[in-house]
């Protein structure tokens, strides 16, 4: 939670108050905190990342993907990344409490990935239930093919697919089993989150009451 603690420290410890009583305009404020955010958060992925490949290579693994494909998803993590990092900064700005920020983030995470896993999995229920057989007082019952009555179709399952790709706990779980369909929309929709959340956050924060 390196967005939380960071910003969390800025309010705790006066900073931000501070940098306002030297003339600094809150817009400006906000946004260099994103963007210190942003930053701190791709370099810390890489320094994660490089290491782990180097020593693969250096173990003569192989990539389980074409090298493209994996610079696609290699991009897409980071879109999400930043997006993420929207939404916490949009927290850790409006929220002066360090311990409240860093709960309300860490909250935030769990509840989108749940909501992704839950999602996912509803889609990835079945058309049919296969046939099966089983023996029961020594005579062989068999069942046919039956509809699953938990899969959706119509106007919910597009809803659905439409909520994978748009929430961050969606894309967190195509992206972690590889299974994108639509890559330039997940890059879309993270733009949106960050264009959004950052307004959203702009216009709340100038009318903060800075302690």
């Amino acid at each position: 939670m390196l967005t939380a603690l960071f910003i969390g420290n800025e309010h705790s410890g006066g900073t931000i108050r501070n940098k306002r009583i030297a003339g600094h305009r809150r817009g400006c404020i906000y946004l260099t905190n994103l963007l210190v955010c942003i930053f701190a958060g791709i370099c810390l992925s890489l320094a994660f990342a490089l290491p782990q490949a180097a020593a693969g290579l250096l173990l003569k693994g192989e990539l389980n993907a074409a090298p493209a494909t994996t610079l696609l998803y290699v991009g897409l993590s980071f879109a999400l990344m930043i997006a993420f990092t929207a939404l916490f900064t949009l927290i850790a700005m409006l929220c002066q409490n360090k311990s409240h920020t860093t709960a309300g983030c860490i909250l935030l995470t769990v509840a989108l990935l749940f909501a992704g896993v839950y999602i996912s999995s509803t889609l990835e229920e079945p058309e049919y239930l296969a046939a099966y057989s089983y023996t029961e007082n020594s005579v062989t019952v068999e069942e046919p093919e039956q509809k699953n009555p938990y899969y959706i179709t119509g106007v919910k399952r597009q809803v659905y697919e439409f909520l994978q790709d748009l929430t961050p706990g969606g894309q967190v779980i195509q992206i972690s089993e590889m299974g994108v369909k639509k890559p330039a929309m997940l890059a879309i929709y993270d733009g949106l989150i960050l264009l959004l959340m950052t307004g959203f956050g702009l216009m709340l924060f100038r009318r903060e009451d800075l302690k």
